[in-house]
This record gives C-alpha cells, structure tokens and sequence, in this order.
C-alpha cells in the first residue's frame, strides 16, 4: 500500500494511503505510544478502523489473531 507523506507532520503520522477509494491516515502505532518506530519489514500489517467516518490504518509489526466486533 503506497504510503504519501505529508511535510511537516508528527513524527508517529506515516501519511495518507488511497484504499480502494478510500483516502486513509495511517499512525505508526509504536512511535505515537512513544517506543521505537516500525522499521520496514514485509512482516508489517497495517490494521485498518473506522471511527464515524474517519478511516485510518494502524502500522504494526506484527498480527498474532483477529476478531471482529
């Protein structure tokens, strides 16, 4: 998923990402809880949530199991 960054924002605000349509913010959520960035990994997920109607993904490093609420 091509990731723009936008200048001059927080370190932890990776950027906007375009899914399927959808324009969403994605959060390193490691950095924004103030412990080390994700580094680049093919391992990396980013959990994709929806408040009213502001998208917005969550870069991790790793998902052990889902659920669905």
């Amino acid at each position: 998923l091509p990731i723009t960054r936008i200048p001059s924002a927080k370190p932890w605000l990776m950027g906007i990402a375009n899914l399927r349509g959808t324009v969403i913010t994605i959060v390193d959520l490691a950095h924004f809880l103030e412990r080390n960035p994700i580094l680049p990994a093919k391992t990396n997920r980013i959990i994709v949530a929806r408040s009213g109607d502001w998208h917005y993904g969550l870069l991790v490093d790793e998902v052990i199991g889902m659920r669905h609420f």
